[in-house]
C-alpha cells in the first residue's frame, strides 16, 4: 500500500484537562435559533454573503516548495488534489536547493518548463490559482547576474598615521577588481576613535595619482600631501560587491543577488525569469497565475558596511541638492551637529532609489502582465509603510509562538494598507513555529490547535490573506523516510495525521478573512512611525543584516494602545502631511478619522510633520509625545534654521515643562498636546480624551478587540488568546442596536440574546473558549426584544419573543428583560441536576498506520500513548471503543448533555451510537449529544490523531542526507540546512498522544421563557 493511502503524523502536544467552570460553551449554542438567510438591507446581505461564501482572494494558501527542483506529473496531480479537498485555494511555487542526490533538474531547464506549465494547467482545472516565485531561494538572483548588476555596498578602510611625514600616505586596503574607491580623506580625532574634528578633513583624492581606466583611483600613493604634526586617520570609503548568492538556490539559479537600487538589474531578472514563466503560463498568465512574489529582504553586505550602487552619489546630488561626496565620512564618524541630518538624507535617498528602482518597476510590470506584486519589504532599505503600498499586496509575516500578541511588524503592514488605500494585506504564517518545549522550525510538532494560536494575533492586528508556510513537494512514493520537509517551516500537508481535518480550519481562515476585509478599518490613534528618527541615528552595520528600521525602540505603545480599548494606525510622514484632512477636529486619512497622534520617543522630526501635528491640535486633536519632545529637524539642508522651528513650535504646542512631572498637559487651540514621560501612562491619557472602543468590565490582556465599519454595520472581532475559558462583559462603542454572534469556526450567525444598550454603547457578557475567536455584529435595525441581565449560564434566542436559559448549576434562574419587550422579571427553579458522570471502563484500542502493523490493545485507564513502548512511536489514527450505561433518571427531560473528553492529542471525531457526534481539532474536546444519549447501553467510539514526531522519533538519520550533503553543499549556506534538515530523527523528546481524558457527560437544564 503506498504512503498517500495513509495519513501519515502528528497533531500537537495537549496540555493539562481545563477546568471548565460551571458549564462549557457547548451548553449556550444548545437551542439555538441561526439567522434565516431572508433580507435585511443591501450592505448587511452583502457582509453576510461575504461571510457564508469568502471569496477566493481571502482562502487559505500555501507556499509549495520544490526542492531540486524535482517533481512528477503524478506527484503534482495528487498534492494539488490533496490541498483543494482540505480548502486551499492557491500556492506559491518557489523552488529551491536539492535534497535529493539524484533525479533533480535545473531552474529554467527543459525539464523545468514542462513540469510548471503541467502544474498550471492542473491548477486551473482544480480551480486553485497560483504565484510564482520570481527566481528561486532568496533574495532574487542567479547567474545572469553579472558583477556590474549585483548588490554592492559602501565601506570604509582606515590606517592610522603620525606627523610630520613629508613622504606622503598610502591608499588603505585592498581595490579589488570590481571595487571603485569613491573618497579618500585625512582626518584627526577628538578624544574618541569615532569622532572626528570637522575642521581637520582633508579631501586627499587631489593628491591622486590615476594609473589604469577601470578605476579612477588605484595609485598606492597620495603623493603631494605632506602628513603634518600629530595622529591622523587616512580612510579610504570604496563601493565594492557584496559578493552575496542567492540563498538556498536551486539547480540552476546559483549566482549573484541582484543590486535591488538598480535598475538595469532588476530588469535583466524580469527579462530572463520573468520572461521564461510567462512563457510557461501562456494565456494562464494574469488568470490562473495571479502573482509574482519577493521574498523578504535578507541582504548581507559586510560588517560595517552600507547598501550602495553605482550611480548613488549622483542620484543623492539629483534628489537632495548638495553632493554626499565631500560629506561621506558622516557615515561612520561623529563630524558634528551636521552628522545626524547627513545620515537621514542618506537613507532616505536610498529608500526613495530601492522603491523607484525595484518595488515600483516590479509592480508596473506586473500590471503590464496582468498580474499583481505580492512582497515582504521588510528588511529592506525602503521606508516600510510607503515600501509595503509600492506593491500590489504588501505582505507581513506571524512566525513563532513567541511573537507578542499585538505586533509592530504585522502593523506596519496592515497600517500600509489602510493609510495607502490597499485592499489586503498578506501573511507569510507558521514559518519558525514549533510546539512549546521544542526549538524554533523544530518540524513534525505542530497541531491545529498550535496554528490557530498563532494565526489569531494576525487576524486581530488586520491580516486577511494567510500564506501557510508551508507545504513541501515530495514524489508519491517510498524512497525517503518519512518525507522530505524545509528545514526552517511548520509542516502543513497531506502525512499529517490532522490534515484529514484541515478543511475544519481553511475555513476559519477563510470566514475571518473574509469579513475582516469588509468596510474600513477602525482607529483612533495615529501611531507616527520615528523611521525618519531612525534614519537620522543610524550606523553601519554591525551583524550583516542592515535595516534602519530595527533602530527604532517601540517599546509598548502598540500593545498598550490596544489593551486600554482602542486601535491605531502607524503613519508616516508622507501620509501625514500628504494624504491627510483635518476634519472636525480629527485627522482623516483613507476616511478613517483619528482623534490622536502620537509621537514616540523622537529626537528628529520633519518640520512639515510637526507643522501638521501642529495644525491638528489645534483643530481639536490630541497630540501625544511619549518620553521626549522632538528638538530638532531632519535633514541637512537649513538644518539649524529648522531646527529652531521645530523647538519654536514645540514650546508653543507643549508649553513650560516642568523638570520633575510625569505628565505635561497644555491646553493648545481647541486640542491638547501631552507629554508622558513614561508610557505606562498612556492608557490613562487616551481614557481622558475617549471612551474606548472596546472595554472590558474585567480587562484582561488575552481578550483583544478588531473593529471595522460598513455603512450599515460595525464588526468586532473579538478573540480569547488564553487556554482558559473567559467568561466577561465588553461594552462596544456603537449606537446600533441589533446585535448578532457569527462563529467563524462552524459559519454559524445567531442573535445575541443577553445584551443591554447604554448611552456609551451596548454591553454585551460573553464566555469564550480557549482559543475561541468570535465576530459580534451590529447592524442598523430598531432594538428587539431581548434579556438586559440573567444568572444563566447563557442564554440564547429559540424564536420568536423566546429565549432559551442553560445552567449546570441548582437554584433559582432569572432574567430582566428589556429593549422592544415590557422590562420585567422571570424566574424558574432549577433543581435535581446530576453531577457529571465519568465514563470509564476498559477501552478497546486499535493502532494502524502506514508501515505500522495492526496493534489491538486494552486500556483500562486512559494515558498517553507515548508512554507505552509499543506505540511510542505510532503516528496516524487510533480508534478507541467502549459500552458503558446511562442510568434513566440522569436523562431528565429539558436536559441537555455535553460529552467532554478531557485532554485529546491531538484531533478526535466521535460517533456516539453510531452517530457521528463531530470533530475537534482544540481545546475544549466537547460535544452536544443530547439526541443520542439513550437509557442503559450506550456504545462510544473515538478516532484520535496525533502528530508524526512519535513516528520520526522511532527513524535513524536517513541515507540520502548523507549523500546530498556530500554532492551539493559547496555552495552558500546549503551546508547548514541539510544539517537542520535531519534533526528530529531519533529524538527522544516526543509529546502526549492520544485520549487521555477523563471522559464524562456533563449535564445542563434548559428553561424556556417569553420575553
Amino acid at each position: 500500500m503506498r504512503r498517500r493511502n495513509f495519513l501519515k503524523t502528528s497533531l500537537g502536544a495537549a496540555g493539562a484537562a481545563l477546568a471548565y467552570g460551571s458549564i462549557p460553551p457547548e451548553f449556550l449554542l444548545a437551542g439555538v435559533r441561526t439567522l434565516p438567510v431572508g433580507t435585511s438591507n443591501a450592505g448587511y446581505d452583502a457582509l453576510r454573503n461575504a461571510f457564508q461564501n469568502p471569496p477566493i482572494q481571502n482562502q487559505n494558501w500555501t507556499r509549495w516548495w520544490w526542492f531540486g527542483p524535482q517533481a512528477t506529473e503524478e506527484g503534482i496531480t495528487y498534492e494539488l488534489g490533496q490541498m483543494k479537498k482540505q480548502g486551499l485555494a492557491g500556492v506559491e511555487i518557489n523552488w529551491m536547493c536539492p535534497l535529493e542526490p539524484e533525479g533533480n533538474f535545473a531552474f529554467l531547464s527543459d525539464e523545468w518548463a514542462r513540469m510548471t506549465r503541467f502544474t498550471v494547467q492542473k491548477a486551473k482545472e482544480l480551480g486553485l490559482r497560483i504565484d510564482f516565485m520570481l527566481g528561486t531561494g532568496w533574495p532574487y538572483g542567479g547567474p545572469w547576474i553579472t558583477p556590474e548588476l549585483a548588490s554592492k555596498c559602501i565601506m570604509r578602510s582606515v590606517d592610522e598615521v603620525v606627523g610630520p611625514d613629508r613622504y606622503g600616505v598610502k591608499i588603505p586596503g585592498e581595490i579589488g577588481e570590481h571595487d571603485k574607491l569613491v573618497g579618500l580623506f585625512a582626518a584627526r580625532t577628538v578624544g574618541s576613535d569615532e569622532v572626528l574634528d570637522p575642521t581637520s578633513i582633508v579631501d586627499l583624492r587631489p593628491y591622486l595619482r590615476p594609473t589604469d581606466s577601470r578605476y579612477w583611483a588605484v595609485a598606492r600613493q597620495a603623493v603631494g600631501w605632506q602628513v603634518p604634526e600629530g595622529r591622523w586617520k587616512i580612510i579610504a570609503i570604496k563601493q565594492a560587491p557584496t559578493r552575496q548568492a542567492v540563498r538556498v538556490a536551486s539547480l540552476g539559479d546559483e549566482g549573484f543577488v541582484l543590486d535591488h537600487l538598480s535598475r538595469k538589474a532588476l530588469d535583466r531578472h524580469i527579462e530572463v525569469v520573468g520572461g521564461a514563466l510567462k512563457n510557461v503560463a501562456g494565456e494562464e498568465f494574469g488568470k490562473t497565475v495571479r502573482a509574482m512574489f519577493c521574498d523578504s529582504f535578507e541582504i548581507i553586505v559586510p560588517m560595517g558596511s552600507y547598501y550602495w550602487t553605482d550611480d548613488c552619489l549622483e542620484e543623492f546630488k539629483k534628489r537632495k541638492g548638495y553632493d554626499l561626496q565631500p560629506h561621506l565620512l558622516a557615515l561612520w564618524y561623529d563630524v558634528g551637529e551636521a552628522t545626524p541630518h547627513l545620515r537621514h538624507d542618506f537613507v532616505n535617498v536610498l529608500s526613495q532609489m530601492i522603491m523607484d528602482n525595484f518595488f515600483i518597476p516590479l509592480r508596473e510590470w506586473c500590471e503590464q502582465n496582468k498580474l499583481i506584486s505580492r512582497v515582504q519589504s521588510h528588511g529592506s532599505v525602503g521606508e516600510l509603510l510607503q515600501s509595503y503600498a509600492s506593491n500590489s499586496i504588501g505582505e507581513g509575516e506571524q512566525v513563532t509562538l513567541r511573537e507578542p500578541q499585538v505586533s509592530a511588524h504585522r502593523k506596519l503592514a496592515t497600517s500600509s494598507a489602510h493609510i495607502y488605500g490597499k485592499p489586503m494585506t498578506s501573511a507569510e504564517s507558521f514559518t519558525f513555529l514549533s510546539a512549546p518545549g521544542y526549538p524554533s522550525s523544530y518540524r513534525y510538532v505542530v497541531n491545529l490547535e498550535i496554528l490557530k494560536y498563532v494565526l489569531d494575533p494576525g487576524l486581530r492586528d488586520g491580516y486577511q490573506e494567510i500564506i501557510n508556510h508551508g507545504y513541501t513537494y515530495n514524489d508519491p512514493n517510498d524512497d525517503t523516510e518519512p518525507f522530505h520537509e524545509m528545514f526552517a517551516s511548520s509542516v502543513i500537508r497531506h502525512t499529517e495525521p490532522w490534515w484529514q481535518y484541515y478543511n475544519q480550519f481553511s475555513s476559519y481562515v477563510a470566514r475571518c478573512c473574509s469579513l475582516l476585509s469588509q468596510g474600513r478599518f477602525v482607529g483612533d490613534v495615529a501611531i507616527l512611525s520615528p523611521i525618519e528618527d531612525s534614519w537620522s541615528k543610524i550606523s553601519p552595520t554591525t551583524n550583516h543584516d542592515w535595516d534602519p528600521q530595527t533602530a527604532i525602540k517601540w517599546g509598548e505603545v502598540a500593545p498598550l494602545t490596544v489593551r486600554s480599548g482602542f486601535d491605531f494606525n502607524f503613519v508616516n510622514d508622507q501620509v501625514l502631511v500628504e494624504r491627510s484632512s483635518l476634519e472636525n477636529g480629527k485627522l482623516v486619512i483613507e476616511k478613517m478619522e483619528h482623534s490622536v497622534l502620537v509621537l514616540p520617543r523622537m529626537t528628529y522630526v520633519a518640520l512639515p510633520t510637526l507643522q501638521r501635528a501642529r495644525d491638528f491640535c489645534q483643530a481639536g486633536g490630541t497630540v501625544i509625545a511619549v518620553e521626549r519632545l522632538p528638538e530638532s529637524a531632519t535633514g541637512f539642508i537649513g538644518y539649524e534654521e529648522n531646527g529652531g522651528k521645530v523647538r519654536s513650535i514645540i514650546a508653543e504646542m507643549f508649553g513650560t515643562i516642568p523638570i520633575n512631572d510625569s505628565i505635561v498637559r497644555n491646553k493648545f487651540g481647541q486640542g491638547q498636546a501631552v507629554l508622558i514621560r513614561n508610557e505606562a501612562d498612556l492608557p490613562k491619557i487616551l481614557r481622558e480624551h475617549l471612551q474606548p472602543d472596546f472595554a472590558l468590565d474585567r480587562p484582561v490582556e488575552t481578550v483583544l478587540h478588531l473593529h471595522r465599519r460598513t455603512e450599515d454595520t460595525d464588526v468586532y472581532f473579538v478573540t480569547n488568546r488564553s487556554e482558559f475559558y473567559q467568561e466577561n462583559s465588553a461594552l462596544f462603542r456603537t449606537s446600533r442596536k441589533s446585535v448578532e454572534l457569527w462563529d467563524a469556526e462552524t459559519g454559524e450567525a445567531r442573535p445575541v440574546a443577553n445584551y443591554s444598550v447604554e448611552a456609551r454603547g451596548v454591553r454585551v457578557p460573553f464566555r469564550l473558549k480557549p482559543y475561541e475567536s468570535v465576530f459580534y455584529i451590529f447592524k442598523d435595525a430598531p432594538e428587539p426584544a431581548h434579556v438586559v441581565e440573567s444568572n444563566a449560564d447563557a442564554v440564547t434566542v429559540a424564536g420568536e419573543g423566546k429565549v432559551i436559559c442553560t445552567t449546570a448549576n441548582n437554584g433559582t434562574i432569572y432574567i430582566l428583560t428589556g429593549g422592544a419587550s415590557k422590562p420585567g422579571r422571570h424566574e424558574m427553579l432549577v433543581k435535581d441536576l446530576p453531577a457529571p458522570l465519568e465514563i470509564s471502563g476498559e477501552w478497546l484500542v486499535t493502532f494502524q498506520a502506514y508501515k505500522f502493523n495492526k496493534l489491538v490493545k486494552k486500556m483500562g485507564v486512559l494515558h498517553s500513548w507515548s508512554d507505552d513502548a509499543d506505540t511510542r512511536n505510532f503516528s496516524g489514527t487510533a480508534r478507541y471503543e467502549l459500552e458503558f450505561e446511562i442510568p434513566q433518571i440522569l436523562l431528565a427531560s429539558g436536559r441537555r448533555i455535553t460529552l467532554d473528553l478531557g485532554t485529546v492529542a491531538d484531533a478526535s471525531k466521535v460517533w456516539l451510537n453510531s452517530t457521528q457526534a463531530g470533530v475537534t481539532w482544540k481545546r475544549p474536546h466537547v460535544h452536544d449529544v443530547t439526541k443520542m444519549v439513550k437509557p442503559g447501553k450506550n456504545f462510544i467510539e473515538v478516532r484520535v490523531s496525533n502528530r508524526l514526531i512519535n513516528e520520526v522519533a522511532g527513524m535513524k538519520r536517513p541515507a540520502w542526507a548523507d549523500k546530498v550533503v556530500e554532492k551539493y553543499s559547496g555552495y552558500n549556506e546549503r551546508p547548514l540546512w541539510y544539517e537542520i534538515v535531519s534533526r528530529e530523527y531519533g529524538t527522544e523528546n516526543i509529546p502526549p498522544a492520544g485520549l487521555i481524558g477523563p471522559v464524562k457527560l456533563v449535564f445542563a437544564q434548559e428553561i424556556e421563557f417569553e420575553v
